[in-house]
This record gives C-alpha cells, sequence and structure tokens, in this order.
C-alpha cells in the first residue's frame, strides 16, 4: 500500500473515529437531556401539584372571607379594612368603652359590654318613666278629686253667697225700717235734748253755786293743812364716808333718832339733788350707824361724804302719825303691825285727821255677797286721805322703807 494510501486510510479511520465520538457524545448528550426533562417534568409535576393545592387553599381562603364579608360585611368579595377601621372610630365615639380598643373584635366586646350597661339604664330609665307615669296617674286622679273638691265646694260658696245676699237684702229691708224708726226716735230725742238743755242750764247754774261752796271749803282746808307741821323735804341724814369697793357707807343717824336696821334711803347729791343710788342700814349706833350699798349710779361719781340721804317715811326731827287700812296686813295682823311701827317711831292713828302723814294700806277688802274686789276709792277712810292729801303707801313700799 501507497503512502498515500494509508494517509487515507488513516484519515478515514481518524474520521470515523471522530463520527463514532460524536454519535457518542451526542448519545451523552441526548441521555442527559432526557434525564434534565425527567427531572423538570418531575418538577413541572411537584410544581402542578403544589400550584393546584395553593389554588384549592385560595378558593378555601376566598370562601372564608367571602363567609366573613357575609357576616361582617364592609365589601363585596372581601373585607374592606378602611371601612372596618372607620366603623372602629365611629364606634370609638359611640361607646366610650371602645376608645381604646384597636380591632374589630376588641370594639366588639367593649361595645357589647357598653350595650349591655345601656340596655340596663334604658331598663332602669324605663322603669321610673313607669313609677313617674304611675305618680302622674295618681296625681292626676288627686288632681281631679281635688277639682272635684273644689266644684262642690264652689257650688256650695255660690249658693251661701245666695242665701246671703238673700240674707243681707233682708236685713237692708230691716235697717231701713229701723232707720225709719230711729229717725222718729231722733225727731223725739231732739225734742228731749232742748228739754235736757234746759235741765242742764239750771243744773249748770246750780253746780256753779256749789263749786262756789266747794272752793270755799278747800280754801279752809288748805289753811288748815298749810298749819299742819308735816314732814319736811330737807334731808334725813348725811352720808359719814363710803367704799364702792367694800359696797359698805356710815350714816350720823342712830338710836337716839330711832333709826332701824333694815331701813332704806335714796342717796342724793346734796349740789344737784340728783339721785346717786340706795342704801340699807344693817348696823345702828347710838349716832353712826352702817349700811350696805344696794345700787349705785354712776361708778364715776360714786356715793361719797356728805350726800344727803332720804326715807319716804321716816322722819328724825318729829313722830310720825299713820293709819292702817286693810282687810289684813300681810303675815302681820293689824296689832303686830302697829307695834312693829311704834318700835321705829311711827304712831297708829284710828282715824284720818289733820295731823295724820301716812295711809298706809293693807290686803284690800272683798265684797261678801259677790266676791269682787271693792276698789279703795270707795271706802270712807280712803275718800278722807286723799281730801286731807294724807301721802297714801302700800304696804310693801313702807315695809321696805322701815325695813320691816
Amino acid at each position: 500500500m501507497t503512502h498515500r494510501q494509508r494517509g487515507a486510510a488513516q484519515v478515514g479511520m481518524i474520521g470515523l473515529i471522530l463520527a463514532v465520538v460524536i454519535a457518542l457524545v451526542s448519545i451523552l448528550f441526548a441521555y442527559l437531556q432526557m434525564q434534565e426533562v425527567a427531572k423538570l417534568e418531575t418538577q413541572l409535576t411537584t410544581v402542578k401539584s403544589t400550584a393546584t393545592q395553593a389554588d384549592a387553599r385560595t378558593e378555601a381562603y376566598i370562601v372564608k372571607l367571602r363567609a366573613i364579608t357575609d357576616v361582617v360585611g364592609f365589601g363585596q368579595d372581601e373585607p374592606n379594612p378602611t371601612a372596618i377601621q372607620a366603623s372602629i372610630d365611629e364606634l370609638a365615639n359611640t361607646f366610650p368603652g371602645a376608645a381604646d380598643s384597636k380591632t374589630l373584635q376588641a370594639v366588639v366586646g367593649t361595645t357589647v359590654v357598653d350595650y349591655n350597661a345601656a340596655q340596663r339604664q334604658n331598663r332602669d330609665l324605663a322603669g321610673q318613666v313607669s313609677q313617674l307615669r304611675n305618680d302622674l296617674t295618681a296625681r292626676q286622679r288627686e288632681t281631679t278629686a281635688a277639682i272635684g273638691e273644689k266644684d262642690t265646694r264652689v257650688r256650695e260658696l255660690e249658693r251661701e253667697l245666695e242665701d246671703t245676699k238673700t240674707s243681707f237684702n233682708t236685713q237692708v229691708l230691716d235697717l231701713e225700717r229701723q232707720r225709719d224708726g230711729l229717725r222718729d226716735q231722733v225727731r223725739e230725742l231732739d225734742s228731749q235734748v232742748s228739754e235736757l238743755r234746759t235741765q242742764m242750764d239750771d243744773s249748770a247754774r246750780a253746780g256753779a253755786r256749789s263749786l262756789a261752796n266747794v272752793s270755799q271749803r278747800n280754801k279752809i282746808l288748805s289753811e288748815r293743812l298749810n298749819s299742819v307741821e308735816r314732814r319736811s323735804d330737807e334731808p334725813d341724814g348725811l352720808v359719814l364716808s363710803a367704799s364702792a369697793e367694800l359696797g359698805q357707807a356710815w350714816v350720823d343717824l342712830g338710836r337716839t333718832e330711832r333709826l332701824r336696821a333694815g331701813m332704806e334711803f335714796d342717796v342724793h347729791d346734796p349740789r344737784t339733788g340728783a339721785a346717786k343710788g340706795r342704801i340699807k342700814i344693817t348696823q345702828v349706833g347710838d349716832r353712826r350707824s352702817a349700811a350696805d350699798i344696794l345700787a349705785q349710779g354712776d361708778r364715776f361719781d360714786p356715793i361719797g361724804p356728805d350726800d344727803t340721804i332720804r326715807n319716804a317715811v321716816y322722819d328724825p326731827n318729829r313722830t310720825p302719825i299713820a293709819v292702817l287700812l286693810g282687810n289684813g296686813f300681810g303675815r302681820y295682823s293689824g296689832e303686830e303691825l302697829r307695834t312693829m311701827l311704834g318700835e321705829v317711831g311711827i304712831r297708829v292713828a284710828s282715824e284720818i285727821s289733820n295731823d295724820v302723814d301716812y295711809l298706809i294700806l293693807g290686803t284690800p277688802f272683798f265684797d261678801a255677797e259677790t266676791g269682787d274686789l271693792v276698789p279703795w276709792s270707795t271706802n270712807e277712810i280712803y275718800k278722807a286721805a286723799e281730801s286731807a292729801a294724807v301721802q297714801v303707801l302700800p304696804l310693801r313700799d313702807a315695809m321696805d322703807w322701815l325695813g320691816l
């Protein structure tokens, strides 16, 4: 074989080998691609299965969303979060308990609580309204009854008014008749008045004559009274010393002036005569006696030395004369009182005369038949005392002055 033939044979062999290699490589690639395709098919099957499951879950989720939407609302196929949030805000503004709630579940819970509370409040209010209605009904019944009573009372008053008018008209007629009768009486009285005037003129002339006689008699009595030695208006004594702090004073009267413990004296300023107080004799000496200060008129002008003392009954310069008048004299009999007055230098007379200074009144007299009090002014002794200008003293005042 030639060199050319060997070369061509080698080239042919190489070509065959290359073809075989290429064929093997192609087979290998084809096998690998088949493996990849099988793997991809497996993955595709897995993806399809997963997609089917996802579609099923999605469909189930969509069904649930639709069910939720059917219950909750807020959308066509699925809930609308914006609408839900707006409703939550509206519920929070309506129900105070939902103010801090962020989810529909929380809002529903607090809203139910608030709603139940509102329901209870509404029931309470309904009960109150029912009670108020019952009260109103009762009040209406009472008002109706009161109006009925008022109407009845008005009718009665109207009847009474009519009766009063009728009675008034009758009384008017009677009064007119009485007026006519009184006119007749007035005419008769006018004639009587004329007669009385004539009589009064005669009585006036007679009274003038009697007044002249009384004036003459009073003049005679005045002359007699002026001639009688009465108790002078001079002071009974003087204050020797006094102590406002101790409440005591000393006077220049004693046993020789018939002074008695218990007597009370008014104290006067010797310059002005103004009253300064009142003292009560406690201890009696021969010429000097002690006294308690009962009353002090002005603490800046206390009772002091040289002040004058006066007692309406006591008189150191003469023996006063008194007459007793009464149905008794307190716890004393007439004889006991007579003795007690004698001990302080007062003589008791049995009747009023120009020498008598005092008429001491005791217990008043009573009418034996009627039991009525007999006025002093009807007693003859009292009348005589007034006529003679005798000072009348109630027993209580006399006993205070004399210290009895």
